[in-house]
């Protein structure tokens, strides 16, 4: 029997599920509403609009045509579209790159989640929490909202049929969507922050290296100098090259930063600096990976397109000239000190490609005494490398070394006193600015101090085997202090070079090496890094190949730069030669 009460109750679940689907309708429109805004202010034109209207629809008609449950289709894929494009901006904030497909399956990985959640918890955090709610609230939606009548259920594989087919007319950008998917072949352009969730969708069409744009030169590239086998009597110095993780000069891009208190001999030249100065890198707040890359095979990676960022995976299989893969032809063993587990990120692969010999990591990071990204000093890798140069030195049969350290000590987050880095320091040194970005500078500033000592004992116990040596340093890409840094004013860059892009790079040699002292770069306003493994040979004395030794000259032609270089018809001669004639990418 069937009480009063029990029907009160009854109608009261009624009411309060019939209150929860009008809730879900009205979040449902809601999200739609703020999806059509941020596409309307963020999106660069009617075709760039367009293009996400038409992928909106055709998604939330095939989610209609799974589901049958239309709120929840509308409301699923705005929240998709918004957190693509919330993503791409935090992407952008710290790395001055949008967010594309590739990152998705790229932000999987182990160890890419593991930096996330031990160095930015704040953030690692807020995706946690956005992820939870939004599959929370989808399968509220889900549940609560019922699917429509049964009579309608033959029209969702039709749904599901069109949706699909028109996805696949839609990503590719016919007629005037060609406006939104074309790739952009400027860096500026290609990195701004407009179009975040067209050019996301639109990535999905240029995964393949593209072959870099160069005017016909009217003059032909004349290579000299060139070697194509080693010249055995040339000296070879040992060659040490650190790359110093976010390390930059503050006080060449702050105007607020005066040299008593930012400046460091260490980035400016030391006695025994052949070569000093400001360094044009290529990436800003991360992407350590391409800054390698440009180093190693001379090539900036923004020359290949959308796929450049991802170099490493997509270019590198298919690079010819490398630097480890030319000092080993004249007789050098090559060996990376990794400072977390060799196999993360993809380093063993992608060194061997390289043409490095051997990937070591860390010994306490390898026996799981120290985890590698904030509390493995400089100090303690350097010490590592002594050892290492002390094991060959004892070998009758020594071979001449090529060592790639990489640090992490000074990777961000800055000013959050993680285990291994100073305390918060909120004094304000820089009065000028807010508190955030004076705990940010501090800490960043104490780092700096603790690698120039470690830089400092390194080269004196190198001077002290009595052997000549060559140590190159240099910083990979300037901090993004999460995203703080962004909207500071900087100081106009030399030579047209984009302030976010310059760091520092020091060439010090020892041991009773002929060029010691010699300031090649005294005249170079900013080198390219790009250009930096030529001029490491060039203080060596070691004879160059002809991909190398094309490198040098350019770098004597175009004043140091590369891709800011003033003359244009050299620069397309010198791509047209490394391309074209060398085969230097097999396209």
């Amino acid at each position: 029997m069937v009480t009063a009460h029990t029907g009160t109750r009854v109608n009261h679940r009624s009411v309060i599920r019939t209150a929860l689907r009008g809730l879900i309708v009205v979040a449902a429109l809601c999200c739609v509403g703020l999806l059509a805004h941020i596409v309307l202010r963020d999106e660069s034109g009617p075709p760039q609009q367009l293009y996400v209207f038409l992928i909106f629809a055709l998604l939330a008609l095939l989610a209609y045509g799974l589901t049958r449950r239309p709120a929840f289709s509308l409301g699923s894929v705005a929240l998709l579209l918004l957190a693509i494009h919330a993503l791409s901006s935090a992407k952008y904030d710290y790395l001055r790159a949008p967010m594309q497909i590739d990152d998705v399956l790229l932000v999987l990985r182990p160890e890419i989640s593991d930096l996330l959640l031990h160095g930015y918890p704040d953030l690692a955090m807020t995706l946690i929490v956005a992820l939870v709610a939004i599959g929370a609230s989808g399968v509220a939606a889900f549940v609560l909202e019922r699917p429509w009548p049964a009579r309608w259920r033959r029209l969702s594989p039709a749904a599901v049929v069109v949706a699909l087919a028109g996805l696949g007319v839609v990503i590719p950008g016919p007629g005037p969507l060609s406006l939104a998917t074309v790739e952009a072949t400027e860096p500026e352009t290609a990195n701004s922050n407009w179009d975040l969730i067209s050019r996301f969708f639109a990535s999905s069409l240029h995964t393949g290296i593209r072959r870099p744009v160069y005017a016909a030169s009217p003059r032909p590239w004349m290579a000299t100098d060139t070697a194509t086998s080693p010249v055995v009597s040339v000296g070879r110095p040992d060659i040490v090259v650190v790359l110093e993780e976010t390390t930059f000069n503050p006080q060449t891009v702050l105007p607020f930063c005066t040299p008593a208190i930012c400046e460091r001999p260490m980035l400016t030249g030391l006695p025994n600096s052949a070569a000093a100065g400001p360094l044009r890198a290529h990436v800003v707040g991360g992407l350590t990976w391409l800054s390698e890359f440009t180093l190693l095979t001379g090539l900036p990676h923004s020359l290949f397109g959308q796929a450049g960022q991802y170099a490493p995976v997509k270019v590198l299989p298919r690079v010819k000239y490398t630097l480890p893969r030319w000092l080993k032809t004249l007789g050098y063993r090559s060996i990376v000190v990794y400072p977390v587990d060799k196999h993360a990120f993809g380093g063993t692969v992608a060194y061997a490609m390289y043409g490095f010999d051997q990937v070591l990591t860390h010994p306490m990071v390898a026996n799981g005494t120290r985890q590698g990204f904030w509390d493995l000093s400089d100090r303690e890798l350097f010490d590592f490398v002594r050892e290492l140069i002390a094991e060959e030195d004892a070998k009758p049969d020594r071979a001449p070394l090529f060592i790639f350290v990489l640090t992490l000590q000074q990777h961000g987050p800055h000013g959050t006193g993680l285990h291994g880095q100073p305390p918060r320091d909120d004094r304000p040194t820089f009065p000028a600015v807010d508190r955030e970005l004076n705990a940010k500078l501090n800490d960043y500033l104490t780092r700096l101090d603790w690698s120039a000592a470690a830089i400092s004992a390194f080269d004196a116990a190198l001077a002290r085997r009595g052997q000549p040596y060559i140590l190159a340093h240099f910083g990979d890409h300037q901090p993004a202090f999460e995203g703080v840094l962004r909207a500071v004013p900087k100081r106009s860059p030399p030579a047209h070079v984009p302030a976010d892009y310059l760091t520092y790079f020091n060439i010090q040699t020892g041991g009773g090496l002929l060029r010691a002292g010699h300031r090649l770069s005294a005249t170079y306003p900013v080198l390219d890094l790009a250009l930096l493994g030529g001029l490491i040979l060039d203080v060596a004395g070691l004879p160059p190949n002809p991909y190398f030794a094309a490198n040098i000259r350019l770098r004597e032609r175009c004043d140091g730069l590369f891709t800011e270089c003033a003359d244009k018809d050299t620069l397309a001669a010198y791509q047209q030669y490394i391309f074209d004639e060398l085969g230097t990418v097999a396209f």
